[in-house]
C-alpha cells in the first residue's frame, strides 16, 4: 500500500490459511499471490494445490479475511516513510484528500483507525480520509476504473485538478483510465517495469514532497 506497507500482514494471513488447509508455505508462491484480489489468490490456490476437492471461493475469501483482521488488530500500523510529511505539506497547500483502495470496507475502517492510533504526527487518518472507497462499493476493482471514478465523484472535483499516488501496475491502470496524473512508488513487491504507465516514477515519498513544493 501507499499509506501503509500491509503486504507483510497479508502474506502471513496466507501462511495461516495454508496451514490450516494442510497445504504447504511455499515464500515464492505466497509473494506471486501480491496484488490480485483475494477472490483471484484463492482461485490461484485451487489451481495449484486443489486436484478435485476445490475450495468455495465465498468460504475462502471469508476465512482468510478473518484471519487478516485478527492480525491488524494484534499489530501496530505505522505509516509508509515520508507520508505524514507529505500529508501534512498538502494539508498546508489546501489540498483534498480521498482514498480509492480494492480492499473491503471493514478492513479499510481498521487500518485507518489503527494508523491514526500510532501516527507520530498525530494524524487522524479516518478524518482526513473520510471521502474514501472500498472495493466492496463498486463493481470492479482495480484495474478497472471504478475506484477511482467513484472517488473523483465524491471529491467532486475533475481529474485535472487531482493527482493519484499509487503503487501497483492494476492501481496505475486504474488511475490513468480516469485520466488522473498518477505517481508510482518503487517498492520490493512490483518491478520497475510493471510501473511504466506512470506519469513520474519515484524511489521515495520524500520525492513527491519535493516535486510539489517546487
Amino acid at each position: 500500500g501507499v499509506i501503509v506497507d500491509s503486504e507483510p500482514i497479508h502474506a502471513e494471513s496466507f501462511r495461516i490459511f495454508l496451514r490450516e488447509l494442510g497445504l504447504p508455505v511455499d515464500e515464492a508462491f505466497i509473494s506471486g499471490l501480491v496484488g490480485y484480489s483475494i477472490d483471484d489468490n484463492i482461485e490461484t490456490i485451487n489451481h495449484t494445490y486443489m486436484d478435485s476437492q476445490l475450495l468455495d471461493i465465498t468460504a475462502g475469501v471469508n476465512r482468510r479475511d478473518e484471519i487478516y483482521m485478527e492480525l491488524i488488530s494484534r499489530s501496530e500500523l505505522t505509516p509508509m516513510p515520508g507520508i505524514e510529511e507529505l500529508i501534512s505539506v498538502l494539508s498546508d497547500a489546501g489540498w483534498s484528500f480521498a482514498l480509492a483502495s480494492s480492499s473491503v470496507r471493514v478492513q479499510v475502517d481498521a487500518i485507518l483507525k489503527n494508523l491514526s492510533e500510532n501516527s507520530r504526527r498525530k494524524i487522524n487518518f479516518s478524518d482526513l480520509l473520510r471521502i474514501n472507497v472500498s472495493g466492496d462499493e463498486v463493481k470492479l476493482k482495480k484495474p478497472a476504473p471504478d475506484l477511482y471514478a467513484r472517488a473523483l465523484s465524491m471529491l467532486k472535483k475533475p481529474a485535472q485538478e487531482c493527482m493519484a499516488i499509487e503503487d501497483s501496475g492494476a492501481g496505475i491502470r486504474s488511475a490513468k483510465a480516469n485520466e488522473l496524473f498518477c505517481v508510482a512508488l518503487k517498492n520490493q513487491y512490483f518491478k520497475t517495469e510493471q510501473l511504466a504507465e506512470a506519469d513520474l516514477l519515484v524511489e521515495h515519498v520524500d520525492e513527491i514532497t519535493r516535486f510539489l513544493s517546487a
